[in-house]
């Protein structure tokens, strides 16, 4: 699939400097002018990256039941 979108984002249209990959590009910042805010987050992703998500790791005893029988067991 990308190979074919990219064969097609190649092709020029009449045979003129049309690139539509510019095209492409130039949409999507309309777009984001426009307030459309995925474009915005788009374009900005595309220049700085997608921003890094902490995640907390920590932990807590949990007593996990699986069925009756383990809840009997565990209390």
């Amino acid at each position: 699939m990308p190979d074919l979108l990219e064969k097609i984002l190649a092709e020029s249209k009449d045979g003129g400097e049309f690139d539509k990959r510019e095209a492409l590009c130039r949409k999507m910042i309309e777009l984001a002018f426009d307030g459309e805010s995925w474009a915005l987050r788009e374009v900005f992703d595309r220049l700085y990256g997608k921003p890094k998500q902490v995640v907390d790791q920590t932990t807590r005893q949990v007593a996990i039941v699986i069925d009756g029988e383990d809840a009997e067991a565990s209390t």
